[in-house]
This record gives C-alpha cells, sequence and structure tokens, in this order.
C-alpha cells in the first residue's frame, strides 16, 4: 500500500470588523502550529503572486500586521468575504484562496490586473495564459442560471453527519467542485453565507467531503438530527442552499 498524502494544515477567516490592518490567526491553529511560525510570512495566491507580512503578538494573539493592509488592498478584499489559508509546514509561508461572498473564488489582484503595454486600442489588456486567473466556481458551471433543474441531494442527519458530510459524485461533478478547496453554503430563512472547507481524500473510490466549518453552519442554524435536508447547488449566486425537507 502507498502512502497516505500528507493534507496541509489549514483554517478559513471571514473578513469582518478591522480586517483591512491586521489578521488574527485561530488559536487553535496557532496552539499545533505556532513553534513553527516565524517573524515573516509570505502569502501566496492561485495566480501566483506573493506578499510578505509581518508575523507578531498583539493582545496575546498571533496575527498578521505589517504588509498585511497592503495584500488586502491589493486583493481588493471587502467585508464579508473569506479567505482560505493552508500552511506549508518548514516554510513559514500560506497558499492563500480568497472568495467574494457570491462564492466566486478571486485570481488576480488589483496591482496585475492593471493595463500594461500590451494593452489594444480600445484599453482592454491581454493577459498571456499565465496572467489567466485560475479557474473557480464561478468558471466551471455550465449553463447557468438556464439550467431546468439544479444539482440537488438529500442526507438524513445523523451523529455520523456530525462533523461533517460526503457529497455526492454526481453532485460534485455537476456542481463543478471537482479539485475545489472551499465552497459557501446558505440557508435561506437567515439569507447569511458560511464558507465551508472542502477535504478531497485519495481514496480507492471517490470521497469528497464538507468539512471545516460544516458543523459551525450546523449549529448556526440548528440543524437537528433525525431531520432530512436537501443540498442545492445555486448557479446563479454560486452558492449551496441548504434547506430542511418538511
Amino acid at each position: 500500500m502507498g502512502r497516505k498524502p500528507k493534507v496541509k494544515p489549514s483554517f478559513f477567516k471571514v473578513l469582518i470588523k478591522d480586517f483591512a490592518q491586521k489578521l488574527n490567526l485561530p488559536p487553535v491553529f496557532v496552539q499545533k502550529y505556532g513553534r513553527m511560525l516565524l517573524g515573516t510570512a509570505e502569502l501566496r495566491t492561485s495566480s501566483g503572486e506573493t506578499w510578505s507580512v509581518k508575523l507578531e503578538i498583539e493582545d496575546e494573539k498571533y496575527c498578521f500586521t505589517r504588509g498585511w493592509s497592503k495584500f488586502v488592498k491589493d486583493m481588493e478584499l471587502e467585508m464579508g468575504e473569506f479567505l482560505v489559508f493552508w500552511f506549508n509546514i518548514g516554510k513559514s509561508s500560506f497558499d492563500v484562496s480568497a472568495y467574494g461572498i457570491n462564492g466566486c473564488e478571486r485570481g488576480i489582484s488589483s496591482r496585475k490586473n492593471t493595463l500594461t503595454e500590451d494593452s489594444d486600442a480600445d484599453g482592454v489588456a491581454e493577459l498571456s495564459k499565465d496572467d489567466a486567473p485560475r479557474t473557480g466556481i464561478c468558471q466551471t458551471v455550465a449553463g447557468g442560471s438556464d439550467s431546468t433543474t439544479n444539482p440537488q441531494f438529500e442526507v438524513v442527519l445523523t451523529k455520523s453527519r456530525k462533523l461533517r458530510i460526503s457529497l455526492r459524485k454526481g453532485f460534485a461533478e455537476a456542481a463543478g467542485l471537482i479539485g475545489k478547496r472551499a465552497v459557501v453554503l446558505e440557508y435561506p430563512p437567515k439569507n447569511r453565507y458560511w464558507p465551508v472547507l472542502l477535504d478531497n481524500r485519495s481514496l480507492p473510490h471517490f470521497r469528497l467531503d464538507f468539512a471545516s466549518g460544516w458543523s459551525q453552519f450546523r449549529r448556526d442554524n440548528d440543524l437537528r438530527l433525525g431531520k432530512t435536508y436537501s443540498f442545492e447547488f445555486n448557479p446563479t449566486k454560486n452558492v449551496i442552499q441548504v434547506k430542511e425537507l418538511k
């Protein structure tokens, strides 16, 4: 049997309050990996761009400080959006994916998306293949809102599904989730959004789970054991809507 591939430690942060000045790292993450964090960290987005930020302790919390505001400005981050961080152990660097409130991954920063001397006469920048953003949730769904039936599946919430839920392969393929690292869930009664990480395990058979963030979503919306819930991908909003079935 081959070795099980190592999974990078990860966490996500919803941008709230004073996120433009600094960003606190989750205490649980710091407790486990704090000794590996150096004074400076490198942030790398899916476009290949990198930013250097200072790691400092303020009010007994590890946080990104100097250099963080430039990252926020260049990425044009806004309140309510969220970031997913994957820690590269031994390098004091993080791979970062930024998602808008509509669930779309944002691949290119403002500093790379500016016009260059290669722009045409109409002022439209001609980006090379290397400059193009990586495919996100928005770009992978064919048909958009013209589809008569959105991908969906139903599950009964049991104890084994309190911490994670496995997605049906057909649903994941139809919703364009294969290879994605995160998704946004919506609970229509509250009209709010929750980011949830996707865990794609390397097994002989297909397995893709709602992982970190799912239990928080379940608690916040008081999803109850024994109840049946539907999960429907809405291509217009680029979210998965969760509804209780009566």
